[in-house]
Order: C-alpha cells, then sequence, then structure tokens
C-alpha cells in the first residue's frame, strides 16, 4: 500500500468521472489497517501528471488499462477494490506535486507501480494476518523495482519512493530496512538480466483474463528414451527408440505470479520472488490449476508426458551457466542459457511434475512413447532436478516418482500447450 518500488507488469486505469471532489468511505485495500474504516474521505479527478506516469507504466509493461485512479485524503498510497471487483488506486495530493522535481517523479513511478503491483498479483484485500500482510507489501516493492529498472532507474532512484514516503511505524508493512533489501534484490536482479539479454516472462495481463505463457515449437522426431550407461538406473532402463510429434513446451517453469493470477493465492515455500518457479505443489493441485486456466482462457494446457519432456531436453547438459544446482533456494526463471530449442530451466531450479501414471522402468513402453500397460496411478513422475540437488540428479535421463498428493518445495511444473 503506502508507497513502492518494483517491477514486472502493471496494469492501469481509466480516469472516471470528471469535475468536484465528492465524499466516499473507503473499502479494504492493501495493508489495511482501519484508520479510515468509519471516515468520510474526499476523492478527486486524478491529475495530468500521475494519470500521464500510469500510462507510462502501462505502455512499458504492455497491460490493459482497466483501472480507475482518483486523489483522496490517504496515506501516499493505496489500492482495494469497490464492491463490484473494479480496481482502484488512491494516491495523496502530495504526490500530484512531483512535476519538476526529479527524485519525486521517481518516487510517484514507484509508488504507483507498488500500487498496480498489488492488483497484479492479485492481493487479497481481506487479509488480517501480519506476516501475510507484510509479505504482500514486499512483493508489491519487488514489482516496483522491476517496472522501475526496466524504466532505466539506478537503485537509489528505485528506492526513492521508500526513502521518501514509507513508515517504519505502520505495523502492516514490514520495516523500511526489509522493504529496501527487497527492492535492491529485484532491481539487481532486473539489472543483470537486462546485460545479458535474458528478458522476463511476459506479464500477466490485467481485465479481460490473459495468460500470457510463451511456449517453444519442439519439433518432433524418433530418440532413445532412456540410458545405455553402464551405471543407469533401473528406471531409465531398458532404452527404447521412440518417436515424439511435434508439440508446444512452455519456455519457463510456471512462476508464482501466474500461480496466483489462477488461483488467488501462493503455495510456494519461497515467497516473495514473483518470478522464481512455484514450488510445494502437489500434481492433483497441479491439475485444479489446469482447469481453471484452461476454463479462463479456453485454451488446451497440460502436463508434458516423459516422452515430451526427455526429448525436450535429451541434449541438455546441467552446468552453473545452464542451471540451478546445489544451492538454497529457487531463482527467478530464465537466468540461464536456454537449451536448444529456447526452453529454460528443464534442468535444475525445481523439479518437473509429468502427466503420466508411474512406470518402474521403459519395459511397457511403445515405439510412440505411450505405455501398454496402466502403471501406478497414485505416483506421477517428477523430472529435471532442483535447487537442492546434486548434478547427477540433473541428467535428461533421471527420474523419480512421488505420491501424487504430496508437496515438495523443490517441486514445480512447467505446461505444454495442445493446438488445434
Amino acid at each position: 500500500m503506502k508507497y513502492p518500488a518494483l517491477l514486472c507488469l502493471v496494469l492501469v486505469l481509466a480516469l472516471s468521472g470528471k469535475g468536484t471532489a465528492q465524499r466516499f468511505r473507503l473499502h479494504r485495500g492493501c495493508a489495511y489497517d482501519h484508520t479510515f474504516e468509519t471516515a468520510s474521505l474526499v476523492e478527486r479527478p486524478a491529475t495530468e501528471g500521475v494519470m500521464r506516469t500510469v500510462i507510462e507504466i502501462t505502455d512499458l509493461m504492455a497491460l490493459n488499462n482497466d483501472f480507475v485512479v482518483k486523489e483522496a485524503d490517504v496515506i501516499t498510497a493505496y489500492a482495494t477494490k469497490d464492491d463490484v471487483g473494479t480496481r482502484i488506486i488512491y494516491y495523496a495530493k502530495e504526490l500530484s506535486d512531483a512535476a519538476g522535481d526529479v527524485g519525486a517523479l521517481w518516487a510517484l513511478r514507484g509508488v504507483i507501480a507498488h500500487e498496480i503491483g498489488h492488483h497484479v498479483n492479485a492481493h487479497n484485500f481481506k487479509e488480517t494476518n501480519l506476516k501475510t500482510l507484510h509479505q504482500m507489501e514486499l512483493e508489491a516493492d519487488q514489482f516496483s523495482a522491476n517496472v522501475l529498472c526496466l524504466m532505466g532507474a539506478t537503485l537509489e532512484q528505485a528506492q526513492a519512493g521508500l526513502y521518501r514516503y514509507a513508515r517504519d511505524n505502520a505495523k502492516t508493512h514490514p520495516t523500511q530496512m526489509d522493504r529496501l533489501q527487497a527492492v535492491r534484490a529485484q532491481w539487481e536482479t532486473t539489472k543483470k538480466r537486462l546485460r545479458t539479454g535474458n528478458t522476463p516472462p511476459p506479464p500477466i495481463k490485467s481485465g479481460p483474463f490473459a495468460f500470457d505463457y510463451p511456449t517453444a515449437t519442439v519439433m518432433g522426431g524418433p530418440f532413445q528414451m532412456g540410458s545405455l550407461a553402464s551405471d543407469a538406473r533401473e528406471a531409465e532402463r531398458p532404452a527404447r527408440s521412440v518417436t515424439v510429434q511435434t508439440f508446444s513446451m512452455g519456455k519457463y517453469e510456471v512462476t508464482q505470479a501466474q500461480w496466483r493470477a489462477v488461483m488467488g493465492d501462493n503455495p510456494a515455500h519461497f515467497k516473495g520472488c514473483d518470478q522464481c518457479p512455484v514450488e510445494n505443489v502437489s500434481w492433483n493441485d497441479v491439475q485444479q490449476f489446469i482447469a481453471k486456466l484452461n476454463a479462463k482462457t479456453s485454451k488446451r494446457y497440460r502436463l508434458p508426458y516423459e516422452r515430451e519432456w526427455e526429448y525436450a531436453a535429451k541434449q541438455d547438459k546441467a552446468s552453473p551457466t545452464s542451471a540451478w544446482y546445489a544451492g538454497q533456494t529457487t531463482h527467478p526463471v530464465g537466468e540461464k542459457t536456454a537449451n536448444r530449442w529456447g526452453i529454460f530451466d528443464l534442468l535444475g531450479n525445481v523439479s518437473e511434475w509429468c502427466q503420466d501414471e508411474w512406470q518402474e522402468d521403459y519395459s511397457q513402453m511403445k515405439p510412440d512413447g505411450a505405455w501398454s500397460v496402466k502403471g501406478n496411478a497414485s505416483f506421477r513422475p517428477l523430472r529435471g532436478g532442483a535447487w537442492s540437488h546434486s548434478a547427477q540428479s540433473l541428467r535428461p535421463e533421471h527420474r523419480f516418482e512421488m505420491d501424487k498428493n504430496q508437496q515438495k518445495n523443490f517441486v514445480g511444473f512447467r505446461l505444454v500447450l495442445d493446438n488445434g
């Protein structure tokens, strides 16, 4: 709520109404602390400078322009919704005075991006748990930091809103130090991606539901599924000649922001990183996600089959430049180099669920990669290794199973899009 600073995709607002000030009652919103619960406040049309900032951010992030922005007697800024779900941003008059002051202009951009970040992250404005409220603020800070870095802000400019407006005594907010650190971390991450040419996944747009999930076309063909190595695990044998049909696989693992946009929550263990893969999700959780996503988009997403996953990863080899492994946490998707298909993080970061029922080995696999007998439907295969695993586990052939109801902080997923 109060101020700003961080990244990734944004939406915005259509100015509603002209004319004189009007009285209104504030709905519950970001970091709600009951300060205005019974007050009758005054709202006024947004100034040209603030609306220009909103449009600037929206255009940069290719977001829909469906917000309502108004000036009001709030503390700095406030994201909320009305009774019919209209996404609203209120901001204090002091933010309108940024014209001609470079420092104040960056602070304004940070504040507005922060409030937009609450809406982009689909934050629950009825939340009362302080720990969760603090996490919401940090997520909005990260969103703002990413946006400002993409706009060319220095770190000092990205943190200007915090220095100018943040209040350390607001119990609904993390400390200023925690927020400054969150902004710094995201700003540095975005800056690194800009230097290396690895651009983040596109944002999730507001308005009519749009799920931006880039896919790569993987041209089908024959390959050897499994391993011929003398030290191969039994689950990787016997190697089979399999022919795979062309398919479209997600370039990135599904992120925390994308999960929240569909499901309205964030089950990840490593929260506070919208562009990190969502983890701590079971196979059954993922099926619910896919069902909702397909209903919202009228598309046909699914998990990859093992034959598709291994084919896409077959020539990949884990290295410090291509994979996250032997570490302490997950990392934003797409930071390592892509493979030959333009797909990131197939090895490392999080292990990925596949659609198949679990089979102990390949003895029952047919030439098209399907299975001739049913497997154990209570268990599902995982591929790719994870942030916590050794390089030995990050082989295209490596596979293991897990109960489909189980959740682990090293397990996530990516999607395949069926066309036609």
